[in-house]
């Protein structure tokens, strides 16, 4: 995912300038700190589904109002011109959905522009996810600000193709390996049980406060998993021993899965 933004970051505001024919100079895009407002919100998703280096999907939101100056009938060296009415857009809703798909249809055009390793496989519209965590950026040009935010949900191929081997079942051990397993048996290894997880921006982190409650992502009646290295090699309830916190084991991984936490360990 990393390489993808690093891509993004790099070459979208040099592809915005080839697309407005106007100097690199005179486009920024940039980090920011305010999100695009949610009731004006054009969103469109790219989605990677071929056999290069990702697979999955990036959403882009944009303010809607500042997209649509941005595609405003330019002056003669391309730049976004204001916006004017016209009868015809009296109509708020036949406008926006006009805006909607030049919008697309602009941002294909530059994305298509852009030097990727694989090209998306399909931009269309979407829309805007209720919790996952967003980016705020903004595109500057001229006088004009174009908020934008994005939801990079990217997975590199190889992590998958072995996530999805791993989720096929286990394979059958070489004799060798099981003869070697005899000399790991007595290594202790440290584990941990994780009642669950959530993402957070880092504006969400740094306003945390003592007395602050953070959901996670698990019910209370749901097993807790045991983790060794990053793996989880069981599940089970919480219970409570000498007064301590112990684990009821009711579900155990696959002898592969937990051949693969210890051996992430050295």
């Amino acid at each position: 995912m990393k390489e993808w933004i690093d891509l993004w970051n790099r070459e979208f505001a040099p592809a915005v300038a080839r697309r407005l024919s106007v100097n690199e100079g005179e486009v920024e895009w940039s980090p920011a700190e305010e999100l695009p407002p949610a009731q004006d919100a054009l969103v469109v998703v790219l989605r990677w589904e071929g056999s290069g280096p990702w697979q999955g999907s990036v959403t882009l939101i944009t303010a809607q109002s500042e997209a649509a100056v941005l595609l405003a009938p330019a002056s003669g060296s391309g730049r976004p011109a204001k916006r004017k009415s016209t009868p015809a857009e009296s109509d708020e809703t036949g406008a926006a959905k006009e805006t909607a798909a030049r919008w697309l249809e602009w941002l294909r055009a530059v994305v298509m522009a852009m030097p990727w390793p694989e090209l998306p496989s399909r931009m269309e519209p979407g829309l805007r996810p209720q919790s996952a965590p967003l980016f705020p950026y903004v595109l500057r040009l001229g006088g004009q600000s174009i908020r934008m935010a994005m939801i990079c949900d990217l997975a590199e191929r190889q992590k998958a193709r072995e996530q999805a081997a791993e989720e096929a079942g286990p394979a059958l051990l070489p004799a060798a390996q099981t003869a070697n397993l005899d000399l790991l048996l007595d290594i202790e290894v440290d584990a941990s049980l994780r009642f669950g997880s959530r993402e957070l921006a880092i504006r969400e982190l740094l306003e945390t406060g003592p007395g602050d409650v953070l959901e996670l992502d698990r019910h209370i009646t749901d097993p807790v998993d045991l983790v060794v290295g990053d793996k989880i090699v069981a599940r089970g309830e919480v219970v409570l021993v000498n007064g301590n916190f112990g684990l009821r084991v009711t579900e155990v991984a696959e002898p592969k899965k937990c051949l693969e936490s210890v051996r992430c360990l050295f």
